[in-house]
């Protein structure tokens, strides 16, 4: 199993709940590739994952005994957060990776809106009891899926909402961010493609990404996103 699907997997909330999960309709290893971008720029690896709520209430809903109750409850203790999961490591000349602390890394890493504000990280002490528990969580199941890369993943957390009172990101709607890893750069743009319906070329019928708007072979406007 590759890391990216280890980290889905190990992030899958058995919740404890009568009624069992609704059908799929949302591809959780889809959203999770979606949302998970690596740049490895060596001798340099880095990683950033943006987890929006969205992966949470699937994560939960799709669980063994999960529901959409459940899933709903998770949304609203992850709403007022963006929160994403970075690690930054040099490779040396054998093989092995040096990793960025946590401490090292919360002083690196920022958010930029679309309209430039740059949001820095929310100290943990400072969230919500459930959102320090959700982290808590987080932490050992990452070490033991992906070893000592796993140990060396920091998740953080950053405002939902820009200066000016606007959500950062929503993954159902048009818009865009930046996640700064040092000098690095990963941009997130939305709506995510696993969240929306497909579209169809007006030429061929082809069914086409529903964050597309035009054919990339005929150049066609995309006809409104299926039912």
């Amino acid at each position: 199993m590759s890391w990216r699907c280890a980290s889905a997997a190990a992030l899958v909330f058995a919740a404890a709940a009568s009624a069992g999960p609704e059908p799929a309709t949302v591809s959780l290893r889809d959203l999770v590739l979606e949302t998970q971008q690596l740049s490895d720029r060596m001798p340099r690896i880095t990683m950033a994952w943006w987890m929006p709520s969205e992966f949470w209430r699937y994560s939960v809903e799709q669980s063994p005994g999960g529901s959409a109750h459940m899933g709903s409850e998770i949304v609203k203790v992850v709403s007022p957060y963006l929160i994403v999961a970075v690690v930054d490591g040099d490779v040396g000349p054998l093989g092995g990776v040096g990793y960025k602390d946590p401490d090292q890394l919360r002083k690196e890493v920022t958010v930029v809106t679309a309209g430039g504000a740059v949001l820095q990280p929310i100290a943990e002490a400072d969230a919500s009891p459930d959102v320090r528990n959700l982290l808590a969580m987080m932490r050992p199941m990452m070490a033991n899926n992906l070893g000592q890369m796993g140990q060396s993943v920091t998740p953080m957390l950053f405002p939902a909402l820009d200066p000016s009172g606007q959500r950062v990101a929503d993954a159902t709607r048009p818009g865009s961010f930046k996640l700064v890893v040092d000098d690095l750069q990963f941009e997130f743009r939305t709506p995510l493609a696993s969240l929306v319906p497909k579209r169809r070329c007006p030429v061929d019928g082809e069914a086409l990404s529903g964050n597309w708007q035009y054919c990339p072979w005929h150049g066609k406007p995309l006809a409104a996103p299926e039912d």
